[in-house]
């Protein structure tokens, strides 16, 4: 099975940011690094984790990117074993790889286990393979594309639909659902066992801009760089696709240019991410609104993770990786392969930085529930902006 992912990548020493565009303080400076203390608010999102939970964490996400990276056939694509059924984060941090029941059991983890270049895994049998499930991904994604702006469609129903590796299934998301729609569902898409219902409330939606604003309303992602042929470099920040136009001069709190969005920008279902030139005199800081001084990699992190978000208008958040792999309408839009997770954010966060606590950058955050009430978020993932837009975080 040949699947398109988001999986770890390693570049040159450097880190990344994340704060608002309209928020000037430590976010772009042209006076060096600045001297920034970590600061959790009590009371945010989730407690900052132990040092101990984040080595655990971190062991756990290098070993299931070494099992991602194994399937590469080459950059982004993967074919898959029909031994492996995905994995997940226990309740400890650990990493639990999923063996389908029809392998030797011996042997798959003896295989994994090299795969992972870990020993210290844990391993549960499960009935789908990953490759099945991620073929189911790809057709219903396919017709999703075709359909989700046909209001004689069931499509029209569905708010969104997720991979978990926890469960091995696919759970598909219906707004007021009942057992109408999911009988239609399984009559015009596809009734597959493997599927699973959900009742929805709503529409996610994008978080760039506050009523009436503009789209120096969003935040900062993180550092980053694009080449340009030639030996040309351009050097800047990713931030949201949404709200942004090609040539759009981006402005601190004081009405001031920073930056300048550049063509490398794209909102459509595969990709909501821009990336913005900084203005000369100006450089994006080193560290983190908080204090976390990012290390310029990025990761996809397996389900059940913790991740933390830092945006201009709600702050530092955590939550965790609710899947990974997820088709989402935002907005009016089907976006493609995002991740989600239950972070707190609110309208003018989109764009902000998303990375682990072990300081690996995750994505941008792109949408949430109206009125940032309590709910599922939306990340672009940051090996997609590699892939499509060709911007590297710096």
């Amino acid at each position: 099975m040949v699947m398109k992912n988001s999986i770890i990548k390693f570049f040159a020493v450097l880190v990344v940011i994340a704060l608002t565009v309209s928020f000037a303080a430590c976010s772009i400076n042209n006076s060096g690094i600045d001297d920034v203390k970590r600061s959790i608010p009590d009371g945010v999102g989730y407690p900052e984790l132990s040092e101990e939970r984040i080595r655990i964490e971190e062991k756990s996400n290098m070993a299931y990117n070494n099992i991602l990276k194994s399937f590469e056939i080459s950059d982004n694509e993967m074919v898959f074993d029909d031994i492996f059924a995905g994995a997940y984060l226990n309740d400890e941090g650990k990493l639990v790889v999923l063996i389908t029941s029809s392998s030797d059991f011996e042997s798959a983890t003896a295989v994994l286990k090299d795969r992972a270049k870990d020993t210290d895994l844990l391993f549960e049998e499960t009935k789908y393979s990953y490759a099945h499930l991620n073929e189911l991904m790809k057709q219903l994604n396919g017709v999703y594309l075709e359909n989700y702006l046909n209001p004689d469609s069931i499509w029209s129903q569905v708010t969104g639909f997720s991979l978990f590796d926890d469960k091995n299934c696919i759970t598909v998301e219906i707004l007021a659902i009942n057992d109408s729609k999911i009988k239609r569902f399984a009559s015009e898409v596809n009734d597959s066992e493997v599927i699973r219902f959900k009742n929805s409330n709503d529409f996610l939606v994008n978080e760039a801009t506050y009523p009436g604003g503009y789209a120096s309303g969003g935040s900062i992602g993180y550092r980053a760089h694009r080449y340009l042929g030639n030996n040309q470099w351009e050097y800047g920040f990713v931030t949201c696709g949404h709200g942004r136009t090609s040539g759009q001069n981006i402005t601190n709190s004081n009405g001031t240019v920073i930056g300048t969005c550049t063509n490398a920008l794209q909102y459509n279902s595969y990709l909501d991410a821009a990336f913005v030139k900084t203005a000369t005199g100006y450089d994006t800081s080193r560290y983190t609104s908080y204090g976390y001084y990012l290390s310029g990699s990025y990761a996809l992190p397996a389900q059940n993770s913790t991740i933390y978000k830092e945006g201009q208008q709600t702050g530092w958040s955590s939550g965790t990786v609710l899947s990974n792999s997820t088709s989402q309408t935002v907005s009016g839009i089907a976006m493609i392969d995002v991740l989600t997770s239950n972070y707190n954010s609110d309208g003018g966060d989109s764009g902000s930085v998303v990375y682990t606590p072990s300081n690996i950058i995750v994505g941008v955050h792109i949408a949430g529930p109206a009125g940032g009430g309590a709910g599922t978020r939306v990340v672009t993932k940051a090996g997609n902006i590699s892939t499509y837009i060709n911007v590297q975080p710096d």
